[in-house]
């Protein structure tokens, strides 16, 4: 499909703006996003750090907490074991340890209990009578996995807590110390029981910020967790995130995860933000730039259409001339006055149109052979009813498996199309022709089998003879179709060469149906070819009288034989001449007109 030129420029123009602005709407998007992204991730990364110096505080106050209880001169005196002394004593003891611990209560709000265990097993509580309880409570995996680990001091994993009234999950701060009051007695454990919904109400504060927030500890257990908004599984994207102390985030497709370590105990947090989230606004953004390049567009084209066409109205003007000068109006002319190349080549055109004009009135009655010749040479093409109709039987041949046969005419086949595909100076020798006929004769006898037979009469001296191209084949053609094909039976065709001094005579006869005198006289004066389109060339009886006549003048020729009944004799008269070589190269041996 052929495109304007008009076309090709308003299309060039849309393509080249649309790619400018695409391309630079992508970079602005993606420096965008690069932006936008990092400072997401550094506010995310603020309020995380918020979350940790909460977090640091709490874990101060408890360290603290610890430190007041462990130094308390008073409560250590108290602590220490006391031999002798009468169960009413002991009893008054624990209660006035029990009012000191619940002094260190109300001091922290963040601890729910105190609970100090002596070096031989006694207990000391902020709540009496839990004794047997506390046995059980300090024998959970979250206690015996600190000692094991010979924790000095230390924060636990969540357990679960008796406070309250009820079981509860808690996370406990574990130290163990000795009685300033009595270095050489043995170790004391101070448990400080946490109370846990107030460490997870920091994160449930910070849930609408991030998809989910954990806090792990030293050993990556999680301490805390905030609900999951996803059915998404973090783990291994958390895993990532914390395995390099140096990235400031990690990410996948759909998520980013930023980690904070400055709390202490090892402590640190994760925190999840969905892309989904992070890029909507940026999304929005997009869809408007969209429409900004698409209104640009318009606007470009709006504008330099006007351009585009005062610029191709001469062009356009000049193809509809040139199309009319097409059609044969040779009194065609153009002006053109844009002042650039277009006036120029209008100008040409006109003196173009002037000249053709001027040189087909003089020169028309002289190229009128040579035009009507080279009209006859394209006819002499290969015919492609010809080709389909071969193919057609090589696919026959190769179905019934018939290889060597679909072999032969495929060889055949090749053999004349590389014929027709010679360039050259119209001459061959009688070999070369006899050579094509075979070729032919092969194809056909597979079409027509058991129908006709070839005979060859050439003489020595005439192989080498130089004839016209083609001039064999389609007498072969004709006699085969007019002559043999129309009768039933079998026929023959003879093909001879009589060499008579000066004189080559090449006779084509079949002993087919024939023909009477007004029949044969019609085909000769008849400029095309008188067959059907299973004829290999349009070459008719005409077309060889003639070509015979303009290469060697009206001594020779072509003449007809024919009786109705039995059979048709073609006679060609040539000059004989051999092929010889010349300096130029190989050319006939004598003068064409």
């Amino acid at each position: 499909m052929r495109m304007k030129i008009r076309t090709k420029i308003v299309a060039s123009t849309a393509l080249v703006v649309s790619l400018s602005l695409l391309l630079s709407g992508l970079f602005t998007y993606q420096y965008v996003i690069g932006i936008i992204r990092e400072q997401s991730v550094k506010d995310s990364r603020t309020k995380l750090e918020q979350i940790s110096s909460q977090i640091q505080k709490m874990q101060e106050q408890v360290a603290k907490t610890a430190e007041y209880v462990i130094t308390d001169t008073e409560l250590n005196e108290s602590l220490l074991e006391a031999p002798g002394m009468s169960l009413e004593q002991e009893y008054f003891k624990k209660v006035a340890i029990q009012e000191k611990l619940q002094r260190f209560i109300a001091l922290n709000s963040t601890v729910t209990n105190v609970l100090i265990v002596r070096g031989d097993g006694e207990f000391f509580s902020a709540f009496s009578g839990y004794d047997d309880y506390y046995k059980q409570y300090l024998s959970q995996p979250w206690f015996t996995g600190l000692q094991e680990k010979r924790v000095q001091k230390g924060f636990s994993v969540p357990h679960d807590s008796f406070h309250l009234s009820k079981m509860q999950t808690g996370i406990s701060y574990v130290v163990n110390y000795r009685n300033e009051l009595s270095l050489t007695s043995p170790h004391y454990t101070l448990v400080l029981d946490i109370y846990y919904p107030e460490l997870k109400n920091v994160f449930n504060d910070s849930r609408g910020d991030f998809e989910q927030i954990r806090l792990l500890n030293q050993d990556g257990a999680p301490i805390v967790s905030s609900p999951e908004r996803t059915a998404a599984d973090h783990t291994v994207l958390i895993q990532g995130g914390l395995a390099d102390p140096e990235r400031p985030y990690a990410e996948n497709d759909d998520y980013i995860v930023i980690t904070n370590r400055s709390m202490k105990e090892g402590w640190k947090q994760a925190a999840i933000i969905s892309k989904e989230k992070l890029f909507h606004k940026i999304n929005k953004i997009l869809v408007y730039y969209i429409w900004i390049i698409i209104s640009s567009l318009v606007f470009t084209l709006i504008l330099i259409l006007p351009v585009i066409f005062n610029i191709t109205k001469p062009i356009s003007r000049l193809v509809s001339a040139m199309k009319r000068v097409s059609v044969g109006d040779f009194n065609t002319s153009i002006a053109i006055r844009s002042g650039d190349e277009l006036e120029i080549l209008g100008g040409g055109f006109n003196r173009m149109v002037s000249e053709i004009k001027a040189h087909m009135a003089a020169s028309l009655q002289n190229e009128e052979t040579k035009q009507r010749m080279q009209i006859e040479l394209l006819l002499s093409q290969i015919n492609p009813h010809f080709i389909y109709n071969t193919l057609n039987t090589l696919i026959y041949l190769s179905h019934a498996e018939r290889s060597r046969d679909a072999a032969k005419i495929a060889l055949a086949l090749i053999g004349i199309l590389q014929d027709s595909m010679k360039v050259g100076d119209g001459f061959s020798t009688v070999s070369e022709e006899r050579s094509i006929v075979e070729r032919y004769v092969d194809i056909q006898q597979f079409r027509y089998p058991d129908r006709f037979a070839v005979e060859w009469d050439i003489e020595e001296e005439a192989r080498d003879a130089v004839i016209p191209k083609m001039v064999i084949q389609p007498l072969v053609e004709n006699a085969l179709f007019h002559g043999i094909c129309p009768m039933d039976g079998q026929g023959t065709i003879r093909i001879r060469t009589v060499l008579e001094g000066e004189t080559l005579t090449v006779s084509v006869e079949d002993d087919g149906v024939g023909m009477d005198e007004a029949t044969w006289r019609l085909k000769l004066r008849s400029p095309e070819a008188a067959g059907t389109s299973n004829q290999t060339r349009g070459i008719g009886l005409r077309n060889i009288k003639e070509r015979i006549r303009f290469l060697y003048g009206p001594a020779f020729g072509l003449s007809v034989e024919s009786e109705p009944g039995v059979g048709t004799r073609v006679v060609l008269k040539l000059p004989f001449r051999q092929w010889r070589q010349a300096a130029g190269g190989a050319i006939p041996g004598f003068d064409t007109k």
